[in-house]
């Protein structure tokens, strides 16, 4: 057996040799090195410089004096390329997978320092050995540095791209620094990777930034960055603290349907002015701050909070949908203003702890309740002119929108768990006042109350059980109603009191007894009430309104009754009944808006219950 595994690393080793360091090292000092004479002719007759040495001071040297093309590949640059005292660079440059060593007396790779370069300039595939500083520098043209590597710190502070800048693939292993840059055409950082922390504050975008598939492995800083146009961070990877505060952003393109991503940094948009934002298919590990910020359109679709989400003094402009969103922890939309939106939807949305009040939101007219109508973002309008084919996209892509009665209930819920009787009362309330209109839409008065009486005396009452002063002014109003019809034609007497005749008798009067305290027991005068006297009116009114409130209510004493006809023709018993039929519904209808309507009842009733 052991003879075997020794064959087999012996074929593998044929197969497969080791380079070892020493083979390295001599595989680079057989490398041509190029003088500076023979340097600059091959540049002037616009050769192609590769696999040799050249020492950068000479490669300076013959940039400062010339206008010819540089064109190296695959080769080492020793000494680095210092370009500080060089003003302006009218060549054009592409150093391409080749090395540029450190520079032992500046320390760095290269260093610029407002030098402007008129023509393009590439360093694709290039390793910059030591730190890098293009500080001020300004690029006419297109600038390249796509899969470079950077090994050191490189800063790029003050630099102005005016045409494409490209730093896809690039490894920034030290600290990487692009504080006031000036990116004036298309940026693209994509799949590049940032080991240290990355600042980009103060940057001006005025094209597409594009950082789809990025990694961040620390610190990235775009406090009051501005992206003009786009900013892309689909797939994005922040692992540490994410820095967009102040800043002001045209469109931003969080959509990472081709694979979802996790975010492990914290998020920070706080007093962020965003035109356009589109959020899709993100998972967000970390608290996450949108206080102070600013949208004018957003739309969050298949993203979950795992933590705190913080939308305080947030305002939202024209547009905002929550699609299939969920919130896993507290959600803070303290004082943040929605009632202006023209457009808003909740769809498939869960909040674990919501806070906001019903005020606070749109009213509901604008509420989006028909897919046909959903409302799109900047994003999935693109995709409908790609497809090309509206419904279909329709079907494919943005999928159901959940009832909007079931996202007020859902919203009224969370309400009364958070003990905002108010807010879930409103909420309850707008939802069947606009059911209601919409059930009256092209039809005349009759056609409606006919079709939904009992909708119509529901809402005409109570509100929906949600106006406790409607139906206290219904009960008032009918118990006084009824009082005087009693009171033109009816005798209240009691049925342990002497009677004589059809007399009213003064002393006959029926007084509710939870008031009475004892002191109103005890009488000293026998002075007797005249049947002509206003007080004498006065009482029986009163007796015969709580008579009245006894029947409609079912509340009090039963000790009188009533005689007579009213208007001499009908007889008071038929307007009792009708009165107590009243009482029926006006009665679990008070009770049930009292329940809804005062916080301690609910809570006594909720905690029984």
């Amino acid at each position: 057996m052991s003879i075997k595994i020794k064959t087999l690393f012996i074929l593998f080793f044929m197969c497969f040799p080791v380079i070892t360091p020493h083979e390295a090292f001599s595989r680079e000092t057989t490398q041509k090195r190029i003088e500076k004479k023979d340097l600059f002719l091959k540049f002037k007759k616009g050769e192609t410089l590769k696999g040799v040495i050249i020492n950068g001071p000479d490669l300076i040297e013959i940039i400062k004096i010339s206008d010819h093309d540089i064109r190296i590949e695959d080769s080492i640059i020793e000494q680095g390329l210092d370009f500080t005292k060089i003003a302006t660079v009218r060549n054009k440059i592409e150093i391409i997978r080749s090395e540029i060593k450190i520079n032992k007396n500046t320390l760095y790779a290269v260093k610029v320092k407002a030098t402007h370069f008129l023509q393009s300039v590439s360093f694709s595939k290039t390793l910059f050995k030591g730190r890098t500083s293009f500080s001020g520098a300004s690029f006419d043209r297109a600038t390249l540095f796509n899969e470079a590597t950077f090994n050191k710190k490189s800063v790029f502070s003050l630099t102005q791209f005016k045409d494409i800048a490209d730093f896809s693939g690039t490894n920034f292993k030290g600290e990487t620094i692009f504080d006031l840059a000036f990116f004036k055409k298309k940026t693209s950082f994509r799949d590049a990777i940032f080991f240290e922390n990355a600042f980009f504050p103060s940057a001006t975008f005025n094209e597409l930034a594009d950082f789809t598939r990025s990694t961040f492995h620390k610190l990235a800083h775009f406090m009051a960055a501005v992206f003009e146009k786009r900013l892309t961070l689909g797939m994005i990877d922040f692992r540490a603290y994410v820095d967009f505060r102040d800043t002001i952003i045209g469109q931003l393109d969080f959509n990472s349907t081709e694979s979802p991503v996790v975010i492990v940094g914290r998020m920070d948009f706080r007093r962020a002015i965003i035109s356009e934002a589109h959020f899709q298919d993100v998972f967000f590990e970390q608290d996450i701050d949108f206080s102070d910020a600013i949208f004018i359109r957003i739309l969050f679709k298949d993203v979950s909070f795992e933590q705190d989400a913080y939308f305080l003094r947030t305002r939202f402009r024209l547009q905002t949908a929550l699609y299939d969103t969920r919130f896993k922890k507290a959600v803070d939309f303290t004082d943040a203003d929605l009632r202006s939106n023209q457009q808003f939807l909740i769809s498939y949305a869960f909040f674990n702890h919501l806070k906001i009040t019903w005020q606070q939101l749109p009213p509901l007219t604008v509420w989006q309740n028909n897919v046909d109508k959903k409302m799109q973002s900047f994003l999935d309008i693109e995709r409908k002119q790609q497809a090309g084919d509206e419904k279909k996209e329709n079907r494919v892509k943005l999928g159901g929108i959940e009832k909007l009665s079931h996202v007020v209930s859902s919203l009224q819920a969370s309400f009364r768990v958070n003990r905002q009787l108010q807010d879930a009362n409103h909420a309850y309330y707008d939802l069947k006042t606009l059911e209601l209109n919409k059930s009256r839409e092209g039809k005349t008065v009759w056609q409606w109350f006919s079709a939904q009486p009992a909708w119509t005396i529901w809402w005409v009452s109570t509100g929906f059980g949600m106006q406790l002063g409607w139906i206290s002014l219904w009960c008032f109003g009918i118990n006084l109603f009824f009082t005087l019809l009693y009171f033109l034609d009816g005798q209240l007497s009691n049925s342990h009191s002497p009677k004589t005749g059809d007399a009213f008798k003064a002393d006959d009067t029926f007084k509710l007894r939870v008031l009475d305290f004892p002191k109103r027991y005890y009488v000293q005068s026998t002075t007797t009430v005249s049947p002509g006297h206003l007080e004498y009116s006065v009482k029986r009114f009163l007796s015969l309104f709580c008579f009245s409130a006894v029947i409609l209510m079912k509340v009090g004493y039963r000790n009188y009754h009533i005689k007579g006809k009213f208007l001499g023709r009908f007889h008071y018993r038929w307007i009792i009944r009708l009165e107590w039929l009243l009482g029926l519904y006006l009665l679990p209808a008070l009770s049930y808006t009292l329940q809804n309507v005062v916080p301690v009842i609910n809570k006594l009733v909720t905690g029984l219950f």
